[in-house]
């Protein structure tokens, strides 16, 4: 019987306990078995191909530096998955329903770029839009559970204003990315989240994927499936001139090499600078084509 100074009392006994037998015991099995087992299940089902995964309570970071483009890309990314257009062009989505969630900016501008990317994607009603003002953290993630629901994808532009205290202590971080997978496993759904990185490297670029230059607690990447990282491309002038890195993602076996795009103003997204290159040299024959027939 415990003491009253609430100290457990010591019991002596020469009773040998026995550990019942239970279905949750491990067990070894053959690894050419073992793969074969896994290759004969279903794959798990992905909302972006090899980033987003479809699993309730997942979630991904797309991070950058102040102006870098991190709302452009959220943007587009909405896109994606409410139209089922390829995400960047390149990963195949999930078309569903997504809920965005605007925690910074104007949003007379939010909407204008809004306006913009309607030109490049088809219409949808897939695609829901709130902004909301800063507030207690708690009140805050409350709402944006009640205002998601029944939406398959939430993405949260300025996620910092949901953790609780400095975004930057582990402790806070660690609180945060529990309440913030709950509240998607609840919803379930999928989460995408913005964050700022830390000081970039040399001439104020992040010139490598360095997953850990997201500004906050580790936990954020830790916990995160994949982490998106958009920087100016190095060597280039023009700030519509960026790389879209992949510092941390799910198909550990695949290399998603860093991508190159030019951010069109016009229509507010994003187009591939290969595919880009390849219509600036179709048109320069064209013009060739055109001289030789005047001449």
């Amino acid at each position: 019987m415990p003491q009253e100074s609430g100290e457990l009392e010591e019991i002596e006994t020469d009773e040998v306990v026995e550990i019942e037998d239970s279905e949750s015991h491990a067990e070894l099995v053959n690894a050419k078995a073992w793969a074969k087992s896994v290759k004969g299940r279903p794959k798990e089902p992905m909302l972006i191909e090899n980033i987003l995964p479809a699993k309730p309570g997942e979630y991904i970071i797309c991070a950058g530096g102040t102006g870098r483009g991190k709302t452009n890309l959220i943007i587009n990314t909405a896109f994606s998955l409410a139209t089922g257009v390829p995400f960047l062009d390149k990963f195949p989505c999930q078309e569903c329903k997504v809920g965005l969630i605007f925690l910074e900016g104007d949003e007379d501008n939010l909407v204008d770029r809004y306006a913009k990317a309607t030109k490049r994607y088809h219409d949808t009603d897939n695609l829901m839009v709130t902004h909301l003002y800063p507030e207690s953290p708690t009140v805050l993630l409350k709402k944006i559970g009640e205002a998601v629901k029944g939406c398959r994808v939430v993405l949260i532009d300025g996620a910092r204003y949901v953790v609780p205290g400095d975004y930057i202590k582990p402790r806070n971080c660690r609180d945060f990315t529990m309440a913030i997978r709950e509240m998607l496993r609840q919803n379930e759904a999928s989460g995408i989240l913005t964050f700022q990185v830390t000081k970039a490297y040399a001439r104020g670029l992040i010139t490598i994927p360095d997953v850990y230059s997201v500004k906050g607690g580790t936990d954020l990447v830790d916990d995160a499936t994949t982490v998106v990282l958009i920087e100016k491309t190095p060597n280039k002038r023009s700030s519509d001139e960026l790389t879209v890195y992949f510092g941390k993602h799910r198909a550990s076996v695949i290399d998603l090499e860093g991508i190159d795009v030019r951010f069109d103003r016009d229509t507010c997204t994003f187009k591939l600078v290969q595919d880009i290159a390849i219509l600036d040299e179709d048109e320069k024959r064209k013009r060739e084509d055109t001289i030789r027939m005047r001449y």
